[in-house]
């Protein structure tokens, strides 16, 4: 009945919006879901029946996707406080479905809200708990895991599994950037998908990816740094990172490059500490740059 409800307005403003009278407002999804709050707080009395509180989480999700639809994302936090609640039913009673559901919108209200680690827990927790046999779902989910992955935990999705998802198109070209630390390649993928990225609401957590390149350019200016002067292998001038950025196309000087391995550094994409005076970046001697996983 839920998901009829949500169905039926979608129908219905989507009628209204094709007849063109401006006198009828398409309010149809944003009446049922006024709709749906009331049966979800009659659900969720905690003196109810037991079998009624087991469809608050379906409830939930439906609100999600009305809130989603109508871009009212802020509607979102409240029923997110009520799920955490100690009174609310435990989460591992309701069905496996609503719990991949609610995990993968409250993983994506954590991306748009800038909260990466959370957003891979609860995107990892939807992406495990989704039956291998549901392909669309886990597809879905990769789609916003795949990025997260990349910058929350320094993780590359294999090819085998861009692959099987059919997400080679969306992140091959991504992956081999940051895997070689080619800002052009990285420009260059991010603008032809540009139009896939929005659509999909990642285009801003895609160009955050850009930091992971230059871990990987930095970590190669060391690299070659080492090998020329190996008694001062972690003391990195900066100003050949500029070299290497200009190299590539980049347009940047010394002092956006400090800003740039700044943000690396507080990120903790990369360990170690700028010396201003000096110009270099003073790698940690023991792991300065985190080893990038595949999974």
């Amino acid at each position: 009945m839920v998901s009829n409800l949500r169905h039926c307005a979608e129908l219905a403003d989507s009628a209204i919006k094709a007849a063109g009278d401006e006198r009828v407002k398409p309010d149809k999804l944003e009446n049922a879901g006024n709709h749906l709050m009331s049966c979800f707080s009659a659900a969720n009395r905690p003196q109810g029946d037991p079998d009624k509180r087991l469809a608050t989480l379906r409830i939930v999700n439906s609100l999600f996707r009305i809130y989603f639809k109508l871009n009212t994302l802020r509607n979102c936090k409240y029923l997110i406080r009520v799920v955490d609640a100690k009174k609310f039913v435990a989460f591992p009673h309701f069905q496996a479905g609503d719990r991949v559901t609610y995990k993968f919108f409250v993983g994506r209200l954590a991306v748009f809200d800038e909260n990466f680690d959370e957003a891979n827990d609860h995107l990892s927790y939807a992406f495990d708990h989704c039956h291998p046999s549901h392909y669309t779902q886990r597809r879905l989910i990769l789609k916003y895991l795949v990025p997260v992955k990349i910058f929350a935990k320094q993780s590359l999705p294999s090819d085998a599994l861009l692959q099987k998802y059919d997400l080679a198109g969306w992140y091959s070209a991504i992956k081999e950037a940051v895997k070689t630390g080619s800002v052009g390649k990285f420009e260059e993928a991010l603008r032809e998908k540009m139009a896939l990225f929005v659509q999909a609401g990642i285009f801003l957590l895609m160009e955050k990816l850009r930091v992971a390149v230059y871990r990987r350019l930095l970590k190669r200016v060391k690299l070659i740094h080492a090998e020329m002067r190996p008694e001062k292998a972690v003391q990195v001038p900066l100003r050949y990172f500029v070299g290497a950025l200009q190299w590539q196309g980049y347009v940047t000087d010394l002092d956006e490059v400090e800003c740039i391995v700044a943000n690396l550094i507080y990120n903790g994409h990369v360990k170690g500490y700028i010396s201003h005076k000096s110009g270099v970046v003073v790698l940690s001697k023991k792991e300065p740059f985190p080893a990038m996983k595949i999974y």
